[in-house]
């Protein structure tokens, strides 16, 4: 039986490094290998999607919750700082936020913070009640931001 467990774990495993993705995962961090093939991240309400060719080269990518919030919630921070996306193939970020608190999706935006402020980013893809949308060229510190008559804080 053992020697079972062990054939089948051996068989997770190398099937797994097969794909060429280390992934990690807690409640306070992701992490995640991706290059050329593209890949996903995940954490609590956020995901991060890239798509085949999105990367040139293999990069480990973590993203954690930030030290500070947007003025709507939470705030993310996507690293390495020098990591890049085509921008004939950007990955898309997608935070959910509460519904309840703001029930017009076409008010609420990613946002990213700039050291100084935070900017709307453009949607990507149709407005959804729950989820915002934004398409990324590169890593940073993101967050959803409510922004009624498209005027953000």
């Amino acid at each position: 039986m053992r020697s079972r467990l062990w054939a089948a774990a051996f068989f997770i495993f190398g099937a797994a490094a097969g794909c060429g993705g280390f992934v990690e995962s807690d409640d306070q961090i992701a992490r995640a290998t991706i290059g050329q093939a593209g890949g996903a991240l995940h954490l609590q309400t956020v995901s991060l999607a890239v798509p085949a060719h999105a990367l040139t080269n293999t990069v480990t990518l973590s993203l954690r919750r930030a030290a500070f919030d947007t003025p709507s919630g939470p705030a993310y921070t996507l690293e390495p700082a020098t990591a890049l996306f085509d921008a004939a193939a950007p990955a898309t970020l997608s935070i959910g936020y509460d519904a309840a608190a703001y029930p017009h999706p076409v008010e609420v935006f990613v946002g990213m913070y700039t050291g100084t402020a935070w900017h709307m980013l453009p949607a990507a893809g149709a407005a959804e009640v729950g989820v915002a949308h934004a398409t990324l060229t590169h890593t940073g510190t993101f967050g959803v931001l409510h922004c009624p008559g498209g005027v953000c804080p």
